[in-house]
């Protein structure tokens, strides 16, 4: 059992923040922009999916959430990197940063707060992961405001595969697939 339970954000820096504020808002996050950080947030009531700071664009990393205190310092012993406050981002918990072998920084965090899911109204039915409110009816679309639940995947471009297939099986309990 890996003690992950999901990807939770993804880190990036980027040369304009106020054009990347605008293109995570069309995309369907909510946005938050101060002290030179930018935070974008989905609808599940996690406090952020996506954080970026100023400088040349580059994928700095992301962060998974543990099951437990127990399993993110079990993870955190791997590569003996201390567990520490979070004080940076909202929501608080705690966070161990390690380094994959591609030079990306894998966070794994616990005990941020959590606020309520929003309540999504007046959307044509669609199937969702929670759902299938469609099922056999015909949608007819509407425009609407592009809304981002979660984040559903990473990239990771990796260097040697098998080295790094390996890293995150250890840590995070990747499963290898087609």
């Amino acid at each position: 059992m890996s003690g992950i339970i999901d990807l939770r954000y993804v880190r990036f820096t980027v040369e304009d923040l106020e054009k990347q504020q605008q293109f995570l808002e069309d995309f369907g996050l909510t946005t938050t922009l101060r002290d030179g950080l930018l935070i974008g947030k989905g609808t599940d009531g996690y406090p952020y999916a996506y954080v970026a700071t100023l400088g040349p664009s580059a994928f700095l990393g992301m962060g998974f959430e543990a099951e437990s205190i127990e399993e993110l310092e079990r993870i955190a012993a791997i590569d003996g990197v201390p567990v520490a406050e979070i004080t940076d981002l909202p929501g608080g918990g705690k966070r161990a940063r390690m380094t994959d072998p591609n030079g990306f920084s894998v966070d794994v965090v616990y005990g941020s707060e959590v606020s309520a899911a929003a309540k999504l109204t007046n959307r044509s039915p669609f199937n969702t992961g929670n759902g299938t409110d469609r099922l056999g009816t015909r949608v007819i679309l509407t425009e609407q405001k592009n809304i981002v639940r979660r984040l559903g995947h990473c990239v990771i471009n990796a260097i040697d595969f098998r080295t790094t297939e390996a890293w995150y099986k250890a840590r995070i309990g990747f499963i290898t697939s087609d």
